[in-house]
């Protein structure tokens, strides 16, 4: 994240500052779960890291920043430490485990917040964790780099770790074809053509005497497009 004098600025217009009192420098901007962020271009960015960056000019090696006062809302840099120790993974554990519901099937159902594609996620220290992979890191071991958590009972909302799996892009795609999630048709946000639009083409194409381009003038997309209709390259789960 770069520090720049507009996040600065507003950065300083949410603080207070209680130097006679305990030291603590009071956040008063916006809360969730009763941590300070600051929402910036788009994102939210927990005001203890920004703090942080500011007064240290570095990111913090370890995932948390904590204040040694204390206070949730402190975000004054001399009390504020980098911190992983076990007591912090019991405390998100805690919570993680209090937001489960164990199905018939095998499934952990996640009944904690969710984003939009349908994962479980865990605000933690600032920051949106997805339920799934906190899972597989507290049962299962560390994420390495790069590789995605997948599912075997193909359930989004399900953190049970016997049911993830570790895979690379190439692996979660191919998973994700063969559970048949990848968006087809109208779902792809890209599409061109309807699916009645690529029905009429499919029953109406005659080789060598209706051209594609009949096809292409008629729905103002090129004639590559339609070649890949006629070809079965997509669309090729829409019967004529």
């Amino acid at each position: 994240m770069l520090i720049d004098n507009e996040i600065k600025k507003k950065f300083f217009k949410r603080v207070e500052k209680r130097e006679e009192k305990d030291g603590c420098w009071m956040w008063i901007g916006k809360k969730s779960n009763g941590y300070g962020y600051l929402y910036h271009k788009g994102e939210n960015f927990s005001a203890r890291r920004i703090s942080w960056l500011i007064y240290y000019n570095r990111e913090s090696n370890l995932r948390y920043i904590r204040p040694k006062c204390k206070n949730k809302l402190c975000i004054n840099p001399d009390h504020l430490c980098e911190s992983h120790t076990t007591q912090d993974k019991i405390n998100i554990k805690n919570r993680f485990s209090s937001k489960i519901k164990k199905s018939e099937n095998g499934c952990w159902k996640w009944t904690g917040a969710k984003i939009s594609t349908g994962y479980g996620a865990l605000y933690v220290d600032g920051t949106i964790q997805l339920s799934h992979r906190l899972s597989y890191e507290f049962y299962n071991g560390k994420i390495p780099k790069g590789f995605h958590v997948c599912h075997h009972c193909d359930n989004p909302e399900c953190v049970n770790p016997k049911h993830l799996f570790l895979g690379t892009d190439l692996d979660n795609s191919i998973d994700c074809i063969k559970k048949g999630r990848n968006a087809k048709g109208e779902k792809q946000g890209l599409h061109k053509l309807t699916t009645e639009q690529v029905k009429y083409i499919k029953q109406n194409y005659i080789p060598y005497k209706i051209p594609l381009r009949h096809f292409a003038k008629k729905y103002a997309v090129d004639e590559k497009t339609i070649h890949r209709v006629i070809t079965g390259e997509c669309w090729n789960h829409v019967v004529g």
